[in-house]
């Protein structure tokens, strides 16, 4: 899953196995519209390997008023290897916000194909997300990406994108995406399933179990956001944390101190270097195209967080500040051409904007995020351009209950590493503490969402029995490689 990343009044529900409490206001879901059946076909999704079959379901824009603009949702199951299928599959639901759960469906089969033994798997894009909607703002045009990959966010194309879209993007929020993915359960004929949620996709599986517990027979969350903190303000000073921690794993190692001995000086000359002057930088794309982009202060900040996201990556961190330090930016040119593309490309930037905007970064000013980001690296380089984008995205006041943590007896597979730039322990640990059958798998060294084959069999297990305590033994501590040196 890391091929792909946010409490008061109480109320009695009655606890089931899937059952999860109300959140005090929490909405009924909208009555669901359109036919009774979801009719899929078999269609062939790029490098999976196992036959699948597709839809369209289709919502509507406003679920409130229930009529007027409708949005259509892109729906592909993986059917279960062995027949008849379990009646409880998996629900992915993919991080961001910006993805499209669609897209990811080869590599989640890759890493967890093992489960899709005895169940389904199903992936429904969430509104605005899908590579058709009209909320996939176009950011760049030619082969200059600009300082697109330092954060920044062309106002003219978005308030571009914002007149010509066919669509209210107020309206694409995580609530209401809950209430189109359990129309959809409900149209493919599951009554209750596994949602199986990365990094964002936590945050929207809890707000989905908040509102329709009675469809939630258990869950999985990988690199957990608690719904109760702020994780996007919160990027710089939990990158800081990672950052250090790398500094001293390298001191640790006699190989690496000796490539490395001062890490902290060689990052202040980088940093040094571009404020003096910021560079025009270029490399190829797997399209076969040469971009160019600028390396500025901003640009080199994410592409350090980028690169502490996981384990592997993280070793490579050191060497990538000492290029910058020294001139060369061979290496980083093809971080942030990357970096850049998929901005623009692969992402939905107005997905993203609808759920940052109207629930995480709601009555956050400049000057708190200067304050909370002020020793740290990444300074407000990630959430500055978002602050002015917001400034005139369209946006409601997301529902009183949003932020509300879990609570009730559904079972929980908690999963995590102890180096997360993004979403640290603190967060799982908050999440975690109003489930008492929640269960943690921790990954000592490994950073946003953990994997492979040991965590593949645990959530096996976990699925088959949710209520039994899973065995970790398996599980072994991830150390970062720093004897990789990018070319030059």
């Amino acid at each position: 899953m890391k091929s792909l990343a946010i409490a008061v009044a109480s109320v009695a529900c009655v606890a089931s196995v899937a059952c999860v409490a109300c959140a005090p206001s929490t909405p009924r879901s909208a009555t669901p519209t359109g036919p009774a059946r979801l009719a899929l076909v078999p269609c062939t999704i790029p490098e999976l390997k196992r036959p699948a079959q597709c839809g369209t379901a289709r919502v509507f824009e406003d679920r409130a008023l229930g009529r007027g603009r409708v949005v259509p949702l892109k729906v592909v199951v993986v059917p279960a290897a062995q027949l008849p299928a379990l009646p409880d599959p998996v629900v992915f639901v993919v991080g961001g916000p910006g993805q499209a759960a669609t897209e990811d469906v080869a590599g989640v089969m890759e890493e967890l194909g093992v489960l899709g033994a005895t169940r389904d798997f199903v992936f429904v894009d969430q509104r605005g997300m899908g590579v058709a909607s009209p909320l996939r703002c176009k950011l760049i045009e030619g082969t200059d990406l600009g300082a697109l990959a330092g954060g920044a966010l062309p106002e003219s194309r978005l308030r571009a994108c914002l007149a010509s879209m066919d669509a209210d993007p107020s309206f694409y929020t995580t609530s209401a995406a809950a209430d189109d993915l359990d129309q959809v359960l409900a149209a493919l004929g599951y009554d209750t399933v596994n949602l199986m949620g990365s990094s964002y996709g936590t945050f929207a599986s809890q707000t989905f179990a908040k509102m329709h517990p009675a469809r939630v027979r258990s869950l999985v969350l990988n690199a957990v956001a608690s719904p109760a903190e702020d994780f996007v303000l919160r990027f710089a000073e939990n990158s800081q944390r990672v950052l250090e921690q790398t500094f001293d794993e390298c001191a640790a190692d006699a190989a690496c101190h000796a490539r490395h001995p001062d890490p902290p000086s060689d990052l202040a000359r980088a940093f040094a270097r571009l404020r003096a002057h910021r560079e025009q930088v270029s490399a190829n794309a797997p399209d076969g195209k040469r971009y160019t982009v600028t390396l500025d202060a901003n640009a080199f900040a994410l592409a350090i967080r980028s690169a502490l996201y996981t384990a592997s990556s993280r070793g490579e961190t050191l060497a990538l500040i000492h290029d910058v330090a020294e001139g060369h930016f061979e290496t980083i040119a093809r971080t942030l051409v990357f970096t850049a593309l998929a901005i623009s490309d692969m992402l939905s930037v107005g997905g993203y904007l609808s759920i940052v905007c109207a629930e995480s970064l709601v009555g956050v000013t400049m000057e708190e995020a200067e304050r909370v980001s002020a020793k740290s690296f990444l300074g407000t380089a990630r959430v500055g351009p978002l602050l002015h984008a917001c400034s005139f995205w369209p946006k409601k006041p997301p529902p009183t209950w949003l932020h509300d943590p879990v609570h009730g007896d559904v079972p929980a597979l908690l999963l995590a590493g102890t180096m997360d730039p993004a979403t640290p322990l603190a967060d799982l640990a908050l999440a975690g503490s109003h489930l008492p059958n929640a269960q943690r798998v921790i990954v000592t060294g490994e950073g946003h969402g953990v994997g492979g084959p040991c965590i593949a069999g645990i959530i096996g297990a976990f699925l088959d029995r949710p209520r039994a305590k899973v065995d970790v033994s398996c599980v072994k501590p991830v150390v970062a490689r720093f004897d990789a040196t990018p070319e030059h």
